[in-house]
């Protein structure tokens, strides 16, 4: 019998495993709700329910006789079917509404944040809430200590950095995390979540805050979005003026002056923890536009830009694209993790950024008065500008994983060798 027993929890333990937050997602059928597998659509909880949400730290909130619960993956009710309104879990803590009140309990249904608030908002892994008391917010502890008084139109926290902003009569002001200001209210009411860095705006433009309450970069851009962090400067930043480009960094140098019409970055990445989180790696060079003609400038030289191009474009052969490892379509194009790819940054501007992994395709094809050559992602010129496009991507180079060297044709390998 034991054996038996002991099958069965291993079983139990095995298929828990193989459950997540998205496993099961709800379903209405009629005017009632249920939840069904995400991938086969089988039933796994009945339509019983007047409404039911995702799941999210392992518990949906399910509402049932007009009032709200939470349930578990096997549809067990953990939290009693009694409020009024609940909003999501936030790891262990949730925002829930009895009568006209708001405050907070966690995942065992104890109230932590008493019932005294008409709003209550959760900051995401953080052990804070913007709370409303009167028409006016002020931001608390989860202990319900006043971090700061009731008395702002907003309290606000971008998804990606460790500062606050305060809006009060039309004009904002900046603290850090711990709720120090770092500003007066000297600042246009601006808030974008999802940039990277202390965006400002100031008389209608757009600046770079530190942490000090400097203005690293002044208030007088009509955008900016994140460049890309750099492992020698920290954060770049791109910033428009008048169809011009320039690039600044964190500390306030001024990496790429305002000469050109477009920029694209490329970088050196040397570590990377996923596809999307890189912890180490460096700005290469740039490929640069102006009028239609396109240069590269190294990152970390003086070296003037002497050399203009009709066009640059990735190594990407026709047999890659067919397969959709990249689109040749001049630089608004795509790749795989095999070669270059361009994409998109999370500002608002439509702004692309150019980037290279490490042992992946360096190259880049450069024309020239309708001949095409090889250049290098960091501006050295590898071969004349003397062959065809046709003849160039149906000889693209060959990475050898084991020797971890690209191989080209003999005759562009003696090319690039004698230069």
């Amino acid at each position: 019998m034991r054996p038996i027993l002991t099958i069965v929890l291993l079983f139990l333990i095995v298929c828990a495993k193989g459950q997540d937050d998205y496993t099961f997602i709800p379903k209405k059928n009629k005017r009632k709700w249920g939840y069904v597998h995400y991938k086969t659509n089988e039933l796994r909880f009945d339509f019983q329910y007047q409404a039911a949400r995702s799941f999210k730290g392992k518990l949906a909130a399910i509402k049932k006789g007009g009032k709200w619960g939470f349930i578990d993956y096997d549809g067990q009710v953990v939290i009693e079917i009694k409020y009024d309104d609940v909003k999501e879990f936030d790891h262990e803590y949730c925002a829930v509404q009895q009568g006209k009140k708001w405050g907070v309990i966690n995942k065992r249904g104890e109230v932590i944040v008493p019932f005294k608030y008409e709003d209550c908002v959760l900051w995401s892994n953080d052990l804070k809430a913007v709370a409303t008391l009167n028409g006016q917010k002020g931001l608390i502890t989860l202990s319900d200590s006043i971090l700061l008084p009731f008395q702002y139109d907003e309290i606000l926290k971008p998804h990606y950095a460790d500062y606050i902003t305060v809006h009060q009569g039309g004009k904002a002001a900046y603290l850090n995390e711990n709720a120090r200001f770092i500003s007066e209210f000297e600042f246009d009411t601006f808030f974008n979540p999802n940039f990277m860095g202390l965006l400002v705006k100031q008389n209608g433009k757009f600046g770079i805050m530190n942490h000090s309450g400097e203005l690293p970069i002044a208030a007088q851009y009509d955008s900016i979005v994140t460049f890309g962090m750099d492992a020698v400067e920290g954060l770049y930043f791109l910033c428009f003026r008048g169809g011009i480009q320039s690039v600044w960094t964190i500390t306030g140098k001024e990496s790429i002056p305002p000469h050109y019409h477009q920029i694209y970055p490329i970088f050196n990445i040397g570590n990377t923890i996923s596809d999307t989180v890189m912890n180490a790696y460096s700005l290469l060079s740039t490929i640069v536009e102006v009028d239609g003609k396109y240069g590269i400038l190294n990152a970390y030289s003086d070296d003037t830009l002497v050399q203009w191009y009709d066009s640059i474009i990735p190594y990407c052969t026709d047999d890659w694209e067919e397969t959709g490892g990249c689109f040749k379509i001049g630089m608004r194009w795509k790749s795989d993790n095999s070669n270059f790819f361009l994409e998109k940054n999370l500002g608002d501007y439509g702004y692309y950024g150019l980037f290279w992994r490490n042992e992946n395709n360096p190259y880049l094809i450069y024309a020239l008065n309708n001949k095409f050559g090889i250049i290098h992602c960091d501006g050295r010129v590898l071969t004349e500008a003397k062959y065809s496009l046709k003849y160039l991507t149906d000889n693209a180079p060959v990475f050898d994983p084991q020797k971890k060297e690209w191989h080209f044709e003999k005759e562009l390998l003696y090319d690039m060798e004698t230069r």
